[in-house]
């Protein structure tokens, strides 16, 4: 991959896929909306708690294993003990997710333009996360969102920490010119991991809260991933 190009690093799980469209399927399982909802939220805070206790304590499972424990943890805070096929139907919610509009747009606005390479970089496993490009409107860019996807199962480390950025400059050929690569994401701790790491990041505010995480801060804040294209008008 030349180094002259840029190279955007499209987080996967809350940037291009929404994890809250498990919640469909969370409905299944417990006795009214307000437990769906508190459940889906609590699965995901389980999952990144999971993954940033295994990187402090120089541990791995993959992400797949994690999502599973994580999604154990959620229910029973809720007193709901999971029997093995509600836990495999709810598993497989997690790879048919809903793909955010804004990141169709943003792919097909990518595609027609010169100079800008995008790759898939994620803390998934290359199963799962292929899985759930290939069931999407996404699966139509297979020639824009470049394979091999880049996960954290090479390197056996999540995000944020520094290997695994360290991991993506070198998929892209870019360790010696990290700032040509651009981690996009809706995650602020993977925003902030990738600036202390040297490269560049926008962060995707579909919320508009604003920025007020104090531990670092994006290149560029956008509210919705049609905005991306404009901020490489010149590239």
């Amino acid at each position: 991959m030349s180094s002259n190009k840029i190279v955007l690093a499209f987080d996967v799980y809350g940037t291009l896929f929404d994890t809250s469209s498990v919640i469909n399927t969370v409905r299944k399982f417990v006795q009214d909306d307000q437990t769906a909802k508190s459940v889906v939220s609590s699965w995901r805070t389980f999952q990144l708690e999971y993954t940033w206790r295994l990187n402090s304590m120089g541990l791995y499972e993959s992400f797949d294993e994690v999502t599973r424990k994580a999604l154990i943890n959620a229910f029973g805070a809720q007193g709901i003990k999971l029997e093995n096929p509600q836990i495999e139907e709810l598993m497989a919610s997690y790879t048919d997710l809903t793909c955010f509009p804004d990141a169709i747009a943003a792919i097909k606005a990518i595609s027609s333009k010169e100079g800008i390479t995008a790759l898939v970089f994620s803390n998934g496993t290359e199963k799962s996360v292929g899985k759930i490009l290939d069931g999407s409107p996404l699966q139509q860019y297979s020639n824009i969102l470049k394979r091999p996807l880049v996960v954290a199962d090479s390197v056996r480390k999540f995000k944020p920490a520094p290997e695994i950025y360290q991991h993506l400059l070198k998929e892209a050929d870019l360790e010696k010119t990290p700032e040509k690569c651009w981690v996009v994401s809706g995650n602020p701790f993977d925003v902030v991991g990738a600036r202390k790491s040297g490269l560049n990041s926008v962060w995707v505010d579909r919320s508009g809260t604003g920025w007020i995480d104090q531990l670092g801060e994006p290149t560029k804040v956008i509210r919705s991933l049609e905005e991306l294209s404009a901020i490489f008008t010149e590239a």
